[in-house]
């Protein structure tokens, strides 16, 4: 009766392990590109994308052209804090010269509402933008401690 109950536990392991799909990570060295994913509608303009993508050494520099005027806009920074969890440091945000937004990073610690924190280092911060962006030229700066004195 024993061994019955052993085959019955083998074959319903076996069948659940048929049927359940299986399971795997995405993973690339540079990060994962990102997609731009809107809800809702945008009324009357246009959804404009800027960016430098990989892995850079800081000052990182962006300059794009904008044809009006933007109704709302966010800055995106990833920083990489060189493999370790308990990286901390500082990233400067900088648009047009006009505002300068400092972010203490601060490893597997930090709690920041608009700095995000992964595993070993990696940080994606949102800077909010739309009062300091203008019609025509505009320039975006992120610096880091990583690679300057701070």
């Amino acid at each position: 009766m024993h061994l019955r109950h052993i085959w019955s536990a083998l074959l319903l392991a076996g069948f659940l392990a048929c049927i359940i799909p299986a399971v795997s990570a995405l993973y690339t060295f540079e990060g994962i590109p990102l997609e731009v994913a809107a809800q809702g509608e945008i009324e009357g303009g246009d959804l404009l994308t800027f960016g430098t993508y990989g892995l850079s050494e800081p000052p990182a520099e962006v300059t794009f052209t904008l044809p009006s005027d933007p109704a709302w806009a966010r800055i995106y920074t990833a920083v990489w804090g060189g493999g370790t969890e308990q990286y901390s440091g500082w990233t400067e945000i900088s648009a047009n010269n006009i505002k300068k937004t400092r972010y203490t990073l601060y490893g597997d610690k930090d709690v920041q509402e608009n700095v995000y924190s992964s595993s070993h280092g990696t940080y994606l911060i949102a800077s909010d933008a739309g009062d300091v962006l203008r019609e025509g030229k505009n320039t975006v700066r992120v610096t880091t401690s990583r690679g300057r004195r701070g």
